[in-house]
């Protein structure tokens, strides 16, 4: 729905039952609808976040220092906090800000939407995937993201640091292991990955990196991928583990049958090749 949300969204007689059910529960539920900060992730200045808009519009300028900042970095025990800022803002921005409530915990309205967001896309993959979702790995998204929500909030009962050791594990004997990972800016969309080559030793074999533009978060996870293979089998390795922290990338990887209708389907292909 380009330019417009949900809320906007509107049904015609030719439509699913299911579209025209959800746009039949949308008008009972968009009264309790508004702008809230989540998590605490967007941007702090770029992002629209709460009714002022874009803040970087209302400030004389973005210190460099402050440009990367997100929103709950400016919030300290529950309590709005401006004192480790560079850039200025004006008291009447403050004020405004200073009014939006702080969330401390997850709450029902997030878990509902949270829960219908994870099974509106396990219906879209019963119909546009070959090897559709299992409810498993839907309901284990579902709980990750209740976690990491909880995790991040200040205030939280269950925002605590746990000790634990967090190590590299080596593969067995007689193979190599190349961890590899993608990340985008949000703000400009550009792309890049790199990757680690190491024995089973943990003696560093080689490395990698990749500037790949505006392609996206899975394309990159992908693409990494497929590099990293390559470099391994032109190496000469063939006994090979690959790691990477994307479960998404992880499924389309370890599928039985490649899906041709997917737009990253060549790049799925290669990668099944170069595992083969």
């Amino acid at each position: 729905m380009p330019n417009s949300t949900i809320l906007q969204a509107t049904t015609s007689p030719y439509d699913s039952y299911i579209w025209k059910s959800i746009c039949k529960a949308k008008d009972i539920l968009k009264d309790g609808f508004s702008l809230r900060i989540g998590s605490g992730n967007s941007f702090l200045w770029y992002s629209v976040w709460s009714e002022l808009g874009k803040i970087c519009d209302l400030v004389d300028y973005v210190h460099i220092s402050d440009s990367t900042l997100q929103v709950r970095d400016i919030w300290s025990n529950g309590l709005w906090s401006f004192n480790n800022l560079a850039t200025p803002i004006p008291n009447n921005i403050k004020d405004v800000i200073q009014g939006i409530p702080i969330p401390k915990f997850c709450s029902d309205g997030f878990k509902f939407m949270v829960t219908y967001w994870w099974l509106w896309r396990w219906r879209n993959s019963f119909i546009f995937d070959v090897v559709p979702w299992s409810i498993e790995h839907v309901l284990r998204n579902i709980n990750l993201w209740f976690e990491e929500f909880n995790l991040k909030l200040p205030g939280s009962p269950q925002n605590m640091v746990v000790p634990r050791s967090v190590r590299w594990q080596p593969p067995d004997a007689g193979y190599i292991k190349v961890n590899v990972d993608g990340s985008c800016i949000i703000s400009s969309g550009f792309c890049g990955a790199g990757g680690l080559l190491r024995g089973c030793d943990g003696q560093w074999l080689a490395s990698f990196s990749m500037n790949l533009g505006k392609v996206g978060v899975l394309a990159t996870e992908l693409y990494v991928i497929r590099q990293g293979l390559m470099i391994c089998l032109d190496m000469g390795y063939s006994y090979i583990w690959c790691e990477s922290d994307s479960m998404e990338v992880v499924r389309l990887c370890l599928l039985s049958v490649i899906p041709l209708h997917h737009h990253l389907a060549v790049v799925i292909a290669d990668i099944h090749k170069l595992m083969c």
